[in-house]
């Protein structure tokens, strides 16, 4: 017998593909959740600058790192 013409397991089948077309919309983005519980948490994503190879030259000349 199909499961869709089964009326013990055709509402568990139903609600099952609904929830995998739900899942499947946020699927798309892996980190969904925790961009959820950032705004929740009133917390907002560290801004990022681009850093050339001189400034990083002088951070570790200015920290001393790389020196022996």
């Amino acid at each position: 017998m199909p499961i869709e013409s089964s009326l013990f397991f055709a509402p568990y089948s139903n609600e099952y593909a609904e929830q995998q077309e739900g899942l499947s919309e946020k699927s798309d983005d892996r980190n969904w959740y925790k961009e959820e519980l950032d705004t929740k948490m009133g917390r907002k994503p560290k801004e990022r600058t681009a850093t050339s190879i001189e400034e990083l030259m002088q951070d570790q000349n200015r920290y001393g790192i790389g020196k022996e």
